[in-house]
């Protein structure tokens, strides 16, 4: 196997365990959200992908690939490393509960460049703390949140445009979707 598509596995609420093999390139959209999975292995030898306490990343561990939807713990640290945020990593459905219930508060790297679209979608997470300067962030990639979002008082400069293009996208009540729920996104400097 080389790739999982995307919903490969999503909501398949008895998957507990996973273990994927070293052949595999590639993971689809949402493919292990909504699951049971308290943690993800990887068989050794992948030339792809890699994991550190149950969260699966790229190789590198430069991309959060996903976190598991039943992982224990309120708060996350990401590893310095990872620069990227992948689409759907820590994403619910507005339909389903399926984000994960037990993280409240992510803390983020100061070298993370990007929050890919969908990434943090309906979310059951309260609280981004971000330690650098603002990433570009994708289409929707709070969707549904309902969080305070905290950045370092000496990046308030740059993180005004992030700001504001957050609120207008949330704000502005002009969501493509009218069924779309609501977003709450509060701002602060520490």
């Amino acid at each position: 196997m080389t790739s999982l598509s995307d919903s490969a596995f999503a909501y398949c609420e008895s998957l507990s365990s996973i273990s994927l093999p070293k052949s595999l390139k590639k993971i689809g959209f949402k493919a292990l959200n909504g699951t049971s999975l308290k943690e993800v292995k990887v068989a050794k030898g992948s030339k792809y992908f890699s994991t550190k306490k149950g969260v699966l990343f790229n190789k590198k561990k430069t991309t959060l690939v996903y976190y598991p939807t039943q992982k224990k713990g309120s708060s996350y640290t990401v590893p310095s490393s990872v620069k990227t945020i992948a689409s759907g990593a820590f994403a619910g459905d507005m339909d389903i509960y399926s984000a994960n219930p037990h993280l409240k508060k992510l803390i983020l790297p100061k070298k993370l460049k990007k929050v890919e679209a969908d990434a943090f979608s309906y979310t059951k997470i309260s609280t981004f703390k971000f330690k650098g300067a603002n990433p570009k962030f994708g289409k929707a990639a709070f969707a549904g949140a309902d969080a305070k979002i905290l950045y370092p008082k000496k990046h308030r400069k740059c993180w005004s445009s992030a700001i504001k293009a957050l609120k207008e996208e949330y704000m502005s009540g002009s969501s493509d979707d009218e069924d779309e729920d609501e977003t709450y996104l509060t701002f602060a400097w520490f």
